[in-house]
């Protein structure tokens, strides 16, 4: 079962693009678990005013009523554990369901939410994380990136920032509140400056094809989907991989000039290397980066890593995601007369480029 998160800052328009995505004609059986908090219960539930056409409870600590609507769809809230929602849902064999989509609070970085789909023994079986998508308001974002972390020293990404650097797609929302296209466009290349490969989709109100938000596969194999859009699972990653600031396959990076080694900011870097990598050098470089930290690699933190790898001794092009420290890799299309190249996307705090490329490069053949 494929599942996408949904994630943004307070006010974005999360609950608005939900009520779209529940509602709207599309043919699809959508299950949409919502984490809320505070004492009120299922306050965003009655935000969303949908016409119920009965429920049912499910049992689980925390998991309130499931809301069936006219299309099929269905929606709850969560207090607490999403997986013990997750977990009612895929026990419950009376319902069918194409996708279902996780969405976080406002203030939630959705880096740990990723990172427990793919480390839930019980739940890899019968789920599988297809993207994450941020909702950006496109008039306060700018005074939300400026915000103080509120990590205990003011260091470090804040919510925004973390949002942002982990997303997939960005649904760029409340355009039409921002009347000057030169502002959205430096707005854009503001959030590319955080992520730089990410797809940007402008919307307002809420509404946006389904496409845009379901059945992206950019996590996993066609294989382990047996969904709507499964057949492209993995090759939407591919395409990504071309880096979306300039256009091309690049290398370089786009940290601001003379900046190569900045705490301060999130931003991406791309690396590149032709040829194969020696899959088990390639895999110690990788822990070395994502959790050993070495010298050279302490100050860094890394949030997303994707990216396209040419091992040695297969005639499969493997694709590698990471999300803070967990990574897979996984066998993809064959790269038939196609030049073979290691090109990787790495987005985090603190990033030196020249560290990382140099440490990928002894991974070579």
């Amino acid at each position: 079962m494929p599942v996408t998160i949904i994630t943004g800052y307070l006010g974005a328009g999360k609950t608005t693009l939900l009520t779209h995505l529940l509602t709207a004609d599309h043919g699809y059986r959508i299950a949409v678990i919502m984490n809320e908090f505070g004492e009120e219960k299922g306050i965003e539930g009655a935000l969303l005013g949908v016409d119920t056409m009965g429920g049912g409870s499910q049992s689980g600590a925390g998991l309130e009523e499931w809301i069936e609507v006219a299309n099929g769809c269905l929606c709850c809230s969560v207090k607490n554990d999403f997986v013990t929602a997750l977990e009612g849902l895929l026990a419950d064999k009376t319902r069918v369901i194409d996708y279902i989509i996780i969405e976080t609070t406002g203030l939630a970085n959705p880096g740990p939410v990723a990172a427990a789909l793919w480390t839930d023994e019980e739940l890899e079986a019968g789920v599988c994380l297809d993207s994450i998508v941020t909702v950006v308001d496109a008039r306060n974002i700018p005074r939300q990136l400026d915000e103080r972390s509120t990590g205990e020293d003011g260091s470090g990404a804040n919510e925004a920032e973390q949002q942002i650097a982990y997303a997939d797609t960005i649904l760029l929302n409340k355009t039409d509140l921002v009347r000057d296209e030169g502002q959205l466009c430096l707005l854009e290349d503001r959030i590319r400056g955080i992520n730089a490969s990410v797809g940007i989709v402008r919307t307002q109100r809420g509404v946006i094809d389904v496409g845009a938000v379901l059945g992206r596969g950019m996590y996993v194999q066609p294989s382990m989907c047996d969904a709507p859009g499964g057949s492209k699972i993995g090759m939407e990653l591919i395409k990504g991989i071309e880096c979306s600031t300039c256009g091309g396959t690049c290398s370089g990076g786009h940290e601001a000039p003379g900046r190569g080694h900045d705490h301060g900011r999130v931003t991406t870097v791309s690396l590149s290397v032709p040829g194969a990598v020696r899959g088990e050098a390639f895999r110690r470089w990788l822990d070395e980066v994502l959790w050993e930290r070495s010298e050279g690699t302490e100050g860094m933190e890394i949030f997303r890593l994707k990216g396209v790898v040419c091992v040695e001794g297969s005639g499969r092009k493997h694709v590698i995601q990471a999300v803070q420290e967990i990574y897979d890799m996984v066998e993809v299309a064959e790269w038939g007369e196609e030049a073979r190249v290691t090109r990787l996307v790495v987005i985090g705090q603190g990033l030196d480029r020249e560290v990382l490329q140099g440490g990928l490069e002894l991974t070579r053949t």
